[in-house]
């Protein structure tokens, strides 16, 4: 994996990037560069960071992609014939313009993000690139709201049963509702027989299966794959984000 430098010791923040690990080329220079969540880890030297994506995030990303990204955690189906072509497409899809959102504020904010892991390894931060997670929101119209939005990510084959992926859709979940109030309904789609684990970070994040499909793909390695549809609704997210809340009053009351 990519290594990052070291962080200046000014600005020594366990909850934020470091300076020296900015960038100011893309060309939406006005997107913050600080991640939307951090996260601690089981390995207390380790956080899990969402922040928008940078063009220099491409040989990074690339690194993090292996064929078997599809049978692990990812909800969408990818081709890895080319690393460093795929990995240019979704860092500029999370760049382009189209891609962004407006949030509750009236603030235009990227919807696809980086999935980030800082790393303090003997005193110097370091940070990995690890993949993606996106919102893709619904199409309004004149005389109706679809207030649904779709949540897909991926993440790097070396990263996978380390708790990261789990950590990285609660944040994100939890800001999707936090910041588009419109938003009701979370959804998700997964390749059941491909990627089991999508499913558990899925259940683990608080969604519920709704549906299931048969035969939605087919791979020569893997064979068929069905396919199951998951949700997770506002009023669910603020009943677990409480009921979390009374626990860790109970912890340290």
């Amino acid at each position: 994996m990519s290594s990052g430098e070291e962080q200046p010791k000014a600005q020594q923040r366990s909850s934020s990037i470091p300076a020296s690990l900015r960038s100011k080329e893309s060309p939406l220079s006005r997107v913050s560069p600080n991640p939307i969540f951090t996260a601690a880890l089981r390995d207390p030297s380790l956080r899990c960071a969402l922040r928008p994506w940078r063009f220099s995030d491409v040989p990074k990303l690339a690194l993090a992609m292996t064929e078997d990204m599809n049978r692990g955690y990812s909800s969408r189906v990818i081709k890895h014939s080319d690393r460093v072509r795929h990995a240019w497409g979704w860092v500029w899809n999370g760049l382009k313009e189209a891609e962004f959102g407006t949030t509750g504020s009236g603030e235009k904010v990227p919807l696809a993000y980086a999935i980030t892991l800082l790393e303090d390894k003997d005193g110097v931060l370091l940070e990995h690139v690890l993949g993606e997670i996106e919102i893709g929101m619904d199409s309004r119209e004149e005389h109706a709201t679809f207030p649904s939005a779709t949540l897909s990510y991926l993440i790097g084959k070396e990263w996978w049963n380390k708790g990261v992926m789990t950590a990285a859709a609660k944040g994100f979940v939890g800001w999707v509702f936090e910041n588009f109030p419109d938003i009701e309904r979370v959804e998700g789609f997964v390749a059941a027989d491909w990627a089991p684990a999508s499913e558990r970070v899925l259940e683990k994040t608080g969604f519920r299966k709704y549906g299931k499909s048969r035969k939605i793909g087919w791979k020569e390695d893997l064979g068929w794959s069905g396919g199951s549809s998951w949700e997770l609704l506002r009023s669910e997210w603020h009943e677990q984000s409480e009921e979390a809340a009374r626990k860790v009053l109970v912890v340290t009351g």
